[in-house]
């Protein structure tokens, strides 16, 4: 019995690996190098293991080069300490992007980010500046895009409507719904947090959705392109938007990384409701605390500077708009919150949003 029971797990453990190698090959081929989107891609197979010792470093040398012709002067500023400016912004593969990313692999990374975020406070500083952005507009709704497990809301609805004094709608949306985490979000706020079930494209919002738009710890997911048109969409439909990421493109931020897999093994398998798919899919092996680890850590260097939000605002359409960004800095646990808002000038109704 033991030794069958082994059996059938050693075999789930290999489908698994088997399924997130092939995620991460063609997500890291087509999502981080768009050079390989070719009809042939599923196709492609890479070289039989036996073979690598002799053609890897070549190989890998070659298509760095060919993907990051500045590699080298990227690796002489690490060489010399010269961190900041050799962090430039990479694009690189998340799973949970993927389209094949498994369900259960997605909605534990976002109930991660969630109680992460929750249990420090992190966006508890930015308060403040939404209410004086829901102020400016004169509207009690706000329209979360990419809620992903439900977002920060659970903790800041309350604190947001004790400082607005008044009640707060709060409407979660997402690409990919996560129903069964919206739907506790909505019993646990007894009905404040409200969602919406169908898929919704935060570059094309539905013009029945009204209020102040807000995107938690998910705008590093876009590529520029995509980003400014997230703004134009905003600014096409008069509404204010606020961007907040927590998520830092800094080496010590990046370097913090190292110790992700190590917490997300002793929180993931116990995150409400349990799971036993869950469990085994962090113990005996720790597949899923690596992969939240790899998709934190690219998120970090996924993450807009401020300078880079700045970038973004010349070529969104529309003039009659004040735009506002910033970097709060929280002390050395918590870490720091970089924010863009805007909104429509003429429904400018309030004092600025405080001091950075």
């Amino acid at each position: 019995m033991l030794k069958r029971a082994f059996q059938a797990a050693y075999r789930a453990f290999l489908a698994a690996s088997k399924e997130a190698f092939a995620v991460f090959r063609d997500g890291l081929l087509v999502d981080t190098f768009p050079r390989f989107a070719t009809p042939g891609l599923h196709s492609l197979r890479l070289p039989p293991f036996a073979h690598w010792p002799r053609i890897q470093a070549g190989v890998q040398r070659a298509l760095v080069r060919w993907i990051c012709p500045n590699f080298e002067r990227v690796l002489s500023r690490l060489q010399r300490g010269d961190y900041a400016s050799a962090m430039a912004r990479f694009h690189l593969f998340e799973f949970h992007d993927s389209p094949r990313c498994p369900r259960l692999w997605r909605d534990s990374l976002t109930a991660f980010l969630r109680t992460t975020i929750d249990v420090l406070g992190i966006y508890d500083v930015i308060v403040p500046r939404l209410a004086a952005l829901m102020a400016r507009s004169g509207t009690d709704q706000i329209v979360d895009l990419c809620s992903g497990g439900g977002g920060p809301w659970a903790r800041l609805s309350g604190a947001l409507e004790d400082l607005v004094d008044g009640p707060v709608r709060v409407s979660l949306t997402d690409k990919q719904p996560n129903l069964e985490a919206f739907g506790r979000a909505h019993t646990a706020s007894e009905g404040r947090i409200g969602f919406v079930e169908s898929s919704v494209d935060a570059t094309n919002v539905p013009a029945h959705l009204v209020g102040v738009r807000t995107l938690f710890t998910s705008f590093h997911h876009f590529r520029p392109d995509t980003a400014r048109e997230i703004l134009n969409d905003a600014v096409r439909n008069r509404v204010p938007i606020g961007v907040f990421e927590f998520t830092d493109r800094t080496f010590l931020s990046c370097l913090a990384m190292l110790f992700s897999p190590v917490i997300a093994l002793v929180v993931v398998p116990f995150l409400a409701p349990f799971s036993w798919r869950r469990l085994f899919s962090c113990l005996p092996v720790p597949l899923l605390p690596l992969v939240i680890a790899w998709d934190g850590f690219v998120s970090n260097l996924r993450t807009y500077t401020v300078a880079e939000l700045d970038a973004l605002i010349p070529e969104v359409e529309g003039a009659d708009y004040h735009w506002e960004s910033g970097k709060i800095s929280q002390g050395p646990i918590i870490p720091p919150v970089t924010y863009l808002m805007g909104w429509p000038i003429e429904v400018d109704r309030s004092a600025p949003t405080g001091d950075a």
